[in-house]
């Protein structure tokens, strides 16, 4: 099935499936593998596929299902050495020339921050201020950019850190044919996002009863019966700011959605609201306050600049790289932990850079 007959079919019946998934080896890959060939899915979002892409193992279990038509969303540190990587296991799993999209940042996000000299209320203080103890960032660009990448064809997308909860809005929204202002629409597509990313279930589907989460979560079968109403509640009630959720294309207020149970292992999730984002784009900054403020960030904008940075010798197999390697890696150990707080910047100030490649 191409890209257009699933969009055909998705738009035709109003019915489309999204799962989360993991890229990483185990009970949690198996699931996601047995969920996608299995005919389960229309989407698969892996939100963990890490700067090395999608490992071979993950993508040699999907091919039966990508050739089926599956669409795949996967968030990674380093978007252009994810997408790069990801390339490579395509081809060797026989799937060479499949349309990979790739959304990262265009521009030196923390060079931009400082120009802006951009608040940071969570510490009261000013970029400018924080000096060299603002380390990375990495701006949340929302759903659009990944949006273009689906609408040129893309059937594997890798998105930059700061994609967030767009992973899972973007797919539906696209194929559904909803439009971003329609801030109702993406905040519905944000709630079910936000279960799915807090584990809370594994599937997302929207259908003629609107929408619903079923399934395990993707580490193992320890709930295998799926979510149950009170864990969906639960998990809306403590999104965000008081149920708030804010993102690039959206404020979702699910304070007020309701979970109702709809058959074994089935929720249903209604009544999220939305309203217009904020006039500026969200942006995280990783920030070292030293090593009692928190545990170090593994992922998001603090691993970004560093990752980028080590990506370049990641090919080499021995010797004085991987000495060197071995050295970076003592070094990163010994720097102090970086907490990652929001901040923002004007939307004309920085844009997110999109490209479709063939695998």
């Amino acid at each position: 099935m191409s890209t257009s007959d699933l969009l055909r079919r998705v738009r035709q019946t109003r019915s489309i499936t999204l799962g989360r998934g993991t890229a990483a080896a185990g009970a949690g890959l198996r699931a996601t593998v047995r969920r996608a060939v299995g005919g389960e899915l229309d989407v698969l979002v892996l939100p963990d596929a890490g700067e090395g892409g999608a490992r071979s193992g993950c993508v040699h279990g999907l091919a039966p299902a990508l050739r089926e038509g599956l669409i795949v969303v996967s968030g990674a540190r380093a978007a252009d050495v994810a997408a790069a990587a990801t390339c490579r296991e395509l081809r060797a799993a026989a799937l060479g020339g499949t349309p990979v999209g790739v959304v990262a940042g265009g521009e030196d996000v923390l060079a931009l921050l400082r120009e802006h000299d951009a608040p940071v209320p969570a510490l009261g203080a000013t970029v400018g201020e924080l000096g060299a103890r603002a380390v990375a960032a990495e701006a949340c660009f929302g759903a659009a950019p990944l949006i273009r990448c689906l609408e040129q064809g893309a059937r594997w997308v890798v998105a930059s850190a700061g994609a967030g909860l767009s992973l899972y809005a973007a797919p539906l929204l696209w194929g559904l044919g909803w439009e971003l202002d329609d801030h109702a629409a993406v905040a519905e597509t944000t709630a079910v996002g936000h279960l799915l990313d807090d584990g809370v279930a594994a599937c997302a589907h929207h259908g003629t009863g609107g929408w619903s989460v079923s399934g395990a979560a993707p580490a193992g079968a320890a709930r295998a019966a799926g979510p149950d109403a009170r864990a969906v509640a639960a998990s809306l009630r403590r999104a965000g700011a008081a149920g708030r959720i804010a993102t690039a294309d959206v404020t979702a207020d699910l304070a007020g959605a309701r979970a109702v149970a709809a058959g074994r292992g089935r929720v249903r999730v209604a009544s999220a609201r939305g309203s217009a984002p904020a006039d500026e784009l969200p942006v995280l900054l990783a920030v070292e306050l030293g090593r009692r403020h928190g545990p170090r960030a593994a992922v998001g904008a603090a691993a970004v600049v560093r990752a980028g940075a080590g990506s370049a010798s990641a090919g080499g197999a021995g010797g004085p790289r991987r000495e060197r390697r071995r050295g970076a890696a003592r070094a990163e150990a010994r720097r102090p932990a970086a907490t990652v707080v929001r901040t923002s910047l004007p939307r004309a100030a920085v844009a997110a850079r999109v490209e479709v490649v063939g695998a």
